[in-house]
């Protein structure tokens, strides 16, 4: 699998919305591809975080912004789990101070 494929392929993993075989095959990637596993790794503890922390009210443009640049960052191929970690921390204080 190519690496932009698979890190597209991330959150239907998360959710349990791929079939048996292309869960396999991700999973397969993930343990040979370390940039990839850390993109996985760092989407799981998003998810985490973001569940735990519950609904917050977020202005529209704002929610659409940091979801792109979030995005951009899981989806480019060099951008590892400490440059994931830094984008995430920004958005979501930037957000916060934003969203009240």
């Amino acid at each position: 699998m190519i690496c932009r494929h698979v890190r597209s392929l991330l959150s239907d993993e998360l959710d349990g919305e791929l079939n048996e075989d292309a869960s396999e095959q991700l999973r397969k990637h993930l343990g040979a591809c370390e940039p990839c596993a850390d993109a996985f790794r760092a989407l799981r503890r998003t998810v985490r975080f973001i569940q735990a922390k519950g609904p917050v009210d977020v202005p529209a443009d704002s929610a659409e912004r940091s979801a792109e640049r979030f995005l951009a960052a899981l989806m480019s191929a060099d951008t590892d789990e400490a440059e994931l970690g830094r984008v995430i921390a920004e958005e979501a204080q930037r957000l916060t101070l934003k969203g009240g």
